[in-house]
């Protein structure tokens, strides 16, 4: 990288719109080595080859690197190495953190027209309990993330780190907005501490949840604890020769009820089927005898058979 780097490296991107570019790694290259980009649609909108040779031409402005004057505690500065100086920016990106209580002095250096430029700064430690400090966070873990991106799948688990901790989204982590306490519960996330009530209702549901689970699960056990006793007092049980005795009679009993039920049935239906057959060939015969006769005479007939 030192070697790719040693001279600058400008990049004129003439691809089209919908042709997908690295622009992570692009911009940190040139930046690294003191180059520049360029990008489609700059060219499209100058078209104007001499501003870009003047550009070429044109001395970079550049941060160089950062010094601690005093001995505070100053680490993880970003960005970690000399970049160029965007031109017309109304600001320049410096985080870093510091874990000492007391002011930090530095020394900001600067590349311009080949010169260093030196720019002292006293910095106080941010408060925690200040309404902007989960903004200056969420700065610092951008500021990461620009030089992480670069190479994300060698960072990949660095990125996803920082995107999970200071809820920033990159090429591994995404955001879901959740704005009402049903939404958590749906998606069972816990909202931030900040958010108070939602926070304070979100934990009163999942301890209430927890309780009622605990409930279930001891009403459960309790059935199942009652049913193995009944099991256990049935097989502990002392069965002496009076009970056998007991339930043989009973087993013979029910016995004889069902063999006396089913042959009384059995005679009933042969009784009324028998009674029947013989009273069509009463009513037949009758006929035979008489087939001159009218209708009113066969009804008499057959209630004289009957």
């Amino acid at each position: 990288m030192n070697t790719l780097t040693a001279k600058p490296i400008r990049i004129f991107n003439a691809n089209s719109v919908h042709q997908p570019i690295n622009s992570p790694l692009i911009n940190y290259l040139t930046n690294l080595s003191g180059g520049g980009y360029i990008s489609r649609e700059k060219i499209m909108v100058q078209n104007n080859a001499k501003e870009f040779v003047q550009w070429i031409d044109r001395p970079q402005a550049r941060y160089f690197n950062t010094d601690i004057i005093n001995d505070a505690n100053i680490n993880d500065i970003y960005p970690s190495h000399s970049i160029t100086l965007t031109p017309n920016a109304e600001r320049f990106i410096l985080v870093g953190k510091m874990s000492s209580s007391a002011s930090a002095n530095i020394a900001v250096n600067f590349i311009i027209s080949n010169q260093i430029h030196r720019k002292e700064l006293k910095i106080d430690k941010a408060d925690s309990t200040s309404e902007n400090y989960g903004l200056l966070r969420r700065l610092y873990a951008k500021q990461m993330l620009i030089e992480l991106n670069a190479f994300p799948e060698k960072n990949k688990k660095h990125i996803l780190d920082i995107g999970l901790k200071y809820s920033l989204v990159s090429d591994f982590t995404s955001i879901l907005v959740l704005e009402t306490l049903q939404q958590h519960i749906e998606h069972n996330i816990c909202p931030h501490q900040s958010r108070t009530k939602l926070y304070n209702d979100y934990m009163t549901y999942q301890n209430n949840k927890k309780h009622e689970e605990a409930s279930k699960n001891q009403t459960k056990l309790t059935a199942i604890s009652n049913l193995w006793q009944t099991r256990c007092t049935w097989y502990d049980k002392i069965i002496t020769d009076q009970d056998r005795r007991n339930a043989f009679h009973k087993k013979i009993s029910s016995q004889d009820y069902k063999e006396y039920y089913n042959m009384s049935h059995r005679r009933s239906r042969i009784a009324a089927s028998r009674d029947i057959s013989l009273y069509d060939l009463q009513l037949v015969n009758a006929m035979e005898s008489n087939e001159s006769s009218s209708s009113e005479s066969i009804m008499l007939m057959m209630k004289k058979i009957r």
